[in-house]
């Protein structure tokens, strides 16, 4: 256990000796050059079915990057569902961007490593609202309050300090660190194999589900329809051409949408693989490249629940 968490601090880029200690578990952690971490370190990001919220109407700023770790990916019987269930070492995470051009920066990072202890969670947040500053952060073991506890108050500490919170009025400064707090409760969402929700807030705020390691993203590689999320300021999902909107299983139109379905249903993202094949082959392969990637990682059984999935790779669809 000791030989991973090293290897973990090497791998976020931190300076354990001129870190301050933070107790019950949690460490604190640093990230230099945020913007190529992700691929340099060897993590892929993924292609979802769907976009994820974000800040921009007209660029992703939201990416989930994965990077496996030794051992096959299983599956895990939960009541009349089978999981997906990552192996130890396995790390995922959210990286959120701000900004365009030159001055695009990372704005925020919060992801989950799978341990042989359990997972711990870790959150990243930038020195500065620069491309090249680095960034601070903390890791905690999920299940332990203590170390939440302790880990969300020194990333509390530490956004009070750093620009742009810094310069702010006291009131402003105040609300972005009180909102921070507040954002800042990994375990609910991450419960692994939440069903997702069928109405809006049936199980939290992310209408997607979990697999059986706690993650949002990954199993939906293998699904052509996936809940849309109804949190965000945008949504790309929503003006996607390879992407129907779907309300109780009628497409509906979006312009002008509030991105709510009657009666509280959630509402679905359903890509569309013929136009796909036809306008964006590219995009099309990614799909099926990445799908191909996590298949040669499973076992049998696993393989056996997504095989389906690649009918849509070697027969494209012409309908």
């Amino acid at each position: 256990m000791k030989r991973l968490l090293l290897g973990l601090v090497a791998l976020a880029g931190c300076k354990p000796d001129a870190l301050p200690k933070l107790g019950h578990g949690a460490k604190a952690v640093e990230m230099t050059a945020p913007l190529r971490f992700h691929e340099r370190e060897g993590f892929t990001a993924l292609a979802p079915p769907a976009h994820i919220p974000s800040s921009d109407p007209d660029i992703d700023q939201v990416r989930v990057w994965l990077k496996l770790g030794d051992g096959p990916i299983t599956t895990q019987a939960v009541g009349d569902r089978s999981v997906l269930v990552f192996p130890e070492g396995t790390r995922a995470d959210r990286v959120e961007q701000a900004g365009r051009g030159e001055g695009r920066f990372v704005a925020d990072i919060r992801g989950t490593t799978l341990t042989a202890d359990g997972p711990r969670f870790h959150v990243f947040r930038p020195s500065a609202p620069k491309p090249d500053a680095p960034l601070f952060g903390a890791q905690w073991p999920a299940a332990n309050p203590d170390a939440h506890a302790a880990a969300t108050d020194y990333l509390a500490e530490r956004i009070a300090k750093s620009e742009p919170v810094s310069s702010w009025q006291p009131a402003r400064a105040q609300a972005e660190v009180r909102s921070f707090r507040e954002k800042n409760t990994c375990l609910p969402c991450h419960d692994p194999a939440r069903p997702e929700n069928t109405r809006a807030g049936e199980h939290g705020l992310v209408n997607r589900g979990t697999d059986g390691s706690g993650f949002f993203t990954p199993y939906t590689l293998f699904e052509d329809e996936v809940p849309l999320e109804q949190y965000g300021v945008h949504d790309r999902s929503m003006t996607d051409p390879l992407v129907d909107i779907v309300c109780s299983g009628t497409v509906v139109a979006t312009d002008g949408w509030d991105r709510t379905c009657p009666q509280g249903a959630a509402p679905r993202a359903r890509w569309r693989w013929d136009r796909a094949w036809a306008q964006a082959p590219t995009r099309a392969k990614q799909r099926c490249t990445q799908a191909e990637w996590l298949f040669e990682r499973m076992d049998a059984k696993a393989r056996k629940q997504v095989t389906h999935f690649f009918d849509n790779c070697a027969n494209p669809h012409q309908d």
